[in-house]
């Protein structure tokens, strides 16, 4: 027989559910989730007091809290106070959440502008906008049209003050086929 084996301890049905329920804590605390770890904890502690005695719950206990071991399981195990921890985790975690939604959003958005920006001067790097462009000039064109005897023809006058002499007339006539606006504007 073996004497370095201690004898093993048969456990109370309590014992296992608050064993359970300290490894649930150590869980949700590698998934970084403290509220819920501080909140098992104070209950394995509330199922079995015995397991402040051990390493385990301590240990977790003081990587919660930040206190000394036994500062921390006493802190856990006093209602009152372990209620305020709570309150105050809780809101740590929700003001961390909020901040890093916001983080996440604002990054996708300087993403989105960077896209933007890159697919605009790719464009204009290689004529992508001319018809665009083109379009744009013929719509501002377009008030310039006026009619007469069943004819179309442009009428422009420059801004600012009239030189003395008047502005000298400009006749331009678009080829047979041809029209106006290409006449006029670019291209």
């Amino acid at each position: 027989m073996n004497n370095s084996q201690a004898p093993q301890k048969h456990l109370t049905e309590q014992e296992k559910t608050a064993r359970a329920e300290l490894n649930h804590a150590i869980s949700l605390h590698l998934q970084g989730n403290k509220a819920g770890a501080l909140k098992a904890i104070r209950h394995a502690l509330a199922l079995d007091p015995t397991l402040a005695q051990e390493k385990l719950a301590p240990n977790l206990a003081k990587e919660l809290t930040g206190l000394p071991a036994a500062e921390a399981v006493a802190l856990l195990t006093d209602s009152d106070t372990s209620k305020t921890l709570m309150e105050s985790v809780i809101k740590d975690e929700r003001q961390a959440s909020r901040t890093k939604s916001m983080s996440i959003s604002v990054f996708a958005l300087i993403v989105l502008l960077v896209v933007l920006v890159g697919m605009v001067g790719f464009g204009l790097a290689f004529g992508k906008f001319n018809s665009v462009i083109e379009s744009v000039q013929a719509i501002q064109l377009q008030t310039h049209i006026h009619k007469s005897s069943g004819y179309e023809y442009y009428l422009f006058v420059p801004d600012g003050p009239v030189p003395e002499g008047g502005w000298p007339v400009v006749v331009a006539l678009h080829g047979l086929g041809g029209q106006a606006g290409r006449a006029i504007g670019p291209g």
